[in-house]
């Protein structure tokens, strides 16, 4: 009987990474072929200077992700008033105070996207999920947050 070698390993260690990696490349392929639906999807911005969100134009196609050219469309834009809490030692409790040089923007963005049992994908790449980190970029602005919400516009 043969015992495996170092040399052994490292070519299974290739065999195995290729498989992988051409599994990847071939599953965005798969991807395209399924129906794209109209996802609407919002973004929580917190502690922005305030004033900023009139730079944000209602239609301008901005992209999501810092490493993928995803794209999705900006349909709406709230700004509301920014809360830090902080220890009150006379109330012996938290308080929360507005903070008047910030705010907190909400991005309401669509994009279509490719819908599973398993997960939502925007642009065949990005996975969209509540809690998911995101980012805004459009041009001459980028805004980092959160996304609060996800809905099947063709339930």
């Amino acid at each position: 009987m043969k015992k495996f070698s170092a040399i052994d390993f490292v070519i299974v260690f290739v065999i195995a990474l290729t498989v992988i990696f051409t599994f990847t490349k071939t599953r965005k392929a798969f991807v395209n072929n399924q129906d794209l639906h109209k996802i609407r999807f919002s973004v929580l911005s917190s502690y922005v200077d305030k004033d900023i969100k009139d730079i944000v134009k209602i239609g301008d196609k901005v992209q999501i992700s810092l490493k993928e050219t995803v794209y999705a469309t900006v349909m709406d834009v709230t700004e509301t008033e920014y809360f830090a809490d902080s220890f009150n030692p006379q109330l012996k409790r938290f308080v929360s105070n507005a903070v008047d040089s910030k705010s907190d923007i909400l991005f309401d963005l669509e994009c279509d996207a490719v819908v599973s049992d398993a997960e939502i994908l925007c642009g065949n790449d990005i996975p969209l999920r509540v809690g998911n980190e995101a980012y805004i970029q459009g041009k001459g602005y980028t805004f980092h947050g959160f996304i609060v919400s996800v809905n099947d516009l063709e339930e």
